[in-house]
């Protein structure tokens, strides 16, 4: 394993025990600073997905049926907690981080393609193999 995978793997794993302890056992202390972690975790992809800082392909450590159990764990917990609106954004903010994924894998896919495979978008649409009309 390598040491990305097993960071995150610990770093869930926290977040599980954070979330066991604030939401399903209901200790306080534990409650507010997760709450407060998963708003801001929120913000920080949809801002992050707006803003598209970087243009470089990342890629999520863990596979993907361990990430969707871990968020699905989180968001049951939440929910049997009666944290609807801290269930809601922790969910969002899935969806958000899997569309960042998405959006910066097809970029790198697009710089892989090799330069003769697309249409310059300044080209005319009798060079790009469309028919003019020829009314004689």
């Amino acid at each position: 394993m390598n040491s990305k995978l097993l960071m995150s793997l610990a770093q869930n794993c926290a977040l599980l025990v954070a979330t066991y302890l604030g939401a399903w056992r209901d200790i306080g202390w534990v409650a507010w600073p997760l709450i407060g972690f998963v708003w801001i975790m929120c913000l920080l992809y949809f801002s992050a997905l707006y803003l598209n800082p970087s243009k470089e392909p990342i890629a999520d450590p863990l596979p993907k049926g361990v990430g969707w159990l871990i968020d699905a764990a989180c968001i049951f917990m939440f929910l049997h907690g009666d944290w609807y609106y801290t269930a809601t954004a922790y969910a969002l903010s899935t969806f958000v981080l899997a569309a960042i994924y998405r959006h910066r894998r097809s970029i790198a896919a697009f710089k892989a393609r090799p330069s003769g495979d697309h249409v310059a978008l300044d080209a005319k649409p009798c060079d790009r193999g469309v028919a003019k009309d020829r009314s004689d």
